[in-house]
């Protein structure tokens, strides 16, 4: 089923690198000569600054999340595996939406394994959609019928949505009465556990009276043969991976991943923990009222957060979501899928602002303002040198794709010293999601009160008012930031590039 391998072997990784190789003599070769000239400098100096602003805050970020890695986190779970006890009850909410039988087995078989290792009751609490699920349960009954610390409870969703099924299966628990330090873990349907991540997560949060839950690292197993597809999910992930460990420095994350976090029992038993799941909204200037209907994951983060609670994240503790692109197509199913990503993002980002540097801590609190800020830096630079092409000369195409490749190398340099990954083609995949992500960001900007589940159609349609406001936003926009630029281009006598 999914491919644990990660390499892609020499033959492709010959191939990216002689196609960027050959990019960047090509790009070398074009340059006009007066691009090198004193004169022209001009470019390079106004598009710099913001450069050496975007990568300082990235090289803060790498300095953070190694500390982290190597330093603190080793120190804190060694503590935690020292005084480490099995917990009084464990307790699992699992969701699946209409997942392939197959690919569940596998997951709820990850899920057992690693529970039978405990001694102590786990309580599965699976919020399924079809009888197939029933006949799975049975079948993993029959191969744990020797080891009875394991219960399996089933609750069928209404199909009104992940948040309903969520706040049943919450409220289901509590009529459990876990004890107040009990883990309670939220998990996807399509995420498989690695080995000993129910240990270790418990082993951190049970040792910290002061931690509220914990987060794991992500292993996407993608689910297509296109190498490029593969890097892609790495890509995100090896980004993922740095900025939580850079944010656990101030023992805060952004979020708390649905597809595996575990909570203390005290954090999401109180009624506002649970009534915030079925309902959640947001108090919008513009739109009013917007419910949260996706982004669960942002819900409980900063409810968890607004309680006071610290979180961290487990970067040597691993989980597996096998990921479908919703779509075949590459760039549909990476809008798409950013869209959504986004949204959840820019949503919970307006509140979570709010709370104030206190409560999220001095860092965090200025990496979430970062988030909407660097909307607009990132695009600075593409309509920056598509101002240039227009107004002075289309060989600036050669220069702009030489800084690209020169910038992402450095970037993708700066993740391998992180994560230790590295493929050619990462340099490219890292400007398109950078510029397209920032395409998507800007226009979910404007529409928070859009949103979409890619399995169902669960959303909201909006009031062609509302559209249409938030269309003449986005485009008045873009539009006074390409003005902008032209202004400046205009203004700037010495920018000449071509004589």
């Amino acid at each position: 089923m999914a491919n644990l391998n990660y390499s892609d072997g020499m033959a492709s990784q010959i191939y990216y690198a002689a196609v960027l190789f050959l990019l960047v003599s090509l790009a070398i070769y074009y340059i006009p000569g007066d691009v090198w000239y004193s004169d022209a400098s001009n470019y390079f100096w106004l598009i710099g600054v913001i450069a050496v602003w975007r990568y300082s805050w990235k090289l803060l970020n790498l300095g953070r999340a190694l500390l982290y890695k190597h330093t603190v986190y080793p120190f804190i779970k060694s503590q935690a595996l020292k005084n480490y006890r099995d917990p009084q009850a464990l307790y699992v909410l699992i969701t699946s939406y209409r997942m392939d039988p197959k690919m569940n087995f596998r997951v709820y078989q990850s899920l057992v394994e690693e529970a039978q290792a405990l001694n102590c009751p786990v309580h599965i609490v699976a919020l399924i959609t079809d009888e197939a699920d029933l006949r799975i349960f049975k079948i993993l009954q029959s191969h744990i019928e020797h080891k009875q610390n394991i219960f399996f409870h089933n609750i069928f969703q209404k199909g009104t949505g992940k948040r309903s099924a969520m706040y049943d299966g919450l409220k289901f628990i509590k009529e459990l009465g876990p004890p107040p330090k009990a883990p309670v873990i939220f998990m996807d349907g399509d995420t498989m556990v690695g080995k000993d991540a129910i240990k270790n997560a418990y082993a951190v949060l049970n040792n910290d009276a002061k931690l509220g839950a914990v987060t794991t690292n992500n292993r996407a197993l993608v689910q297509d043969d296109r190498s490029f597809v593969r890097e892609w999910y790495r890509l995100r992930m090896m980004n993922r991976d740095m900025y939580m460990s850079s944010h656990s420095l101030s023992r805060k994350v952004l979020v708390l991943t649905g597809r595996f976090s575990m909570f203390k029992a005290q954090v999401v038993m109180s009624n506002e923990f649970i009534q915030s799941i079925n309902f959640d909204m947001i108090d919008h200037w513009r739109l009013q009222k917007v419910r949260m209907l996706t982004g669960d994951d942002k819900t409980t983060w900063f409810y968890t957060l607004k309680a006071g609670w610290d979180m961290l994240y487990l970067p040597d503790t691993y989980v597996y979501p096998i990921e479908v692109l919703p779509k075949r197509n590459f760039f549909a199913s990476s809008i798409s899928l950013t869209q959504r990503w986004s949204g959840n993002m820019l949503r919970n980002n307006y509140r979570a602002l709010r709370l104030g540097w206190k409560k999220l801590n001095i860092f965090p609190w200025i990496a979430v303002l970062d988030q909407r800020i660097s909307i607009w830096t990132t695009l600075s630079g593409p309509l920056f040198a598509t101002a240039i092409m227009v107004w002075q000369s289309a060989d600036f195409f050669w220069v702009y794709l030489l800084w690209i490749i020169v910038s992402r190398f450095f970037q993708s340099m700066l993740l391998f010293i992180s994560c230790g990954q590295f493929h050619p083609v990462h340099i490219m995949l890292l400007f398109y999601d950078q510029f397209m992500g920032s395409i998507v960001k800007s226009f979910n900007t404007f529409f928070l009160d859009r949103q979409r589940w890619e399995r169902h159609n669960t959303g909201r349609i909006n009031d062609q008012q509302k559209n249409l406001g938030s269309g003449v936003m986005w485009v008045a926009s873009m539009v006074f930031i390409f003005v902008a630029i032209i202004y400046v281009i205009v203004n700037t006598p010495s920018l000449v590039l071509i004589r």
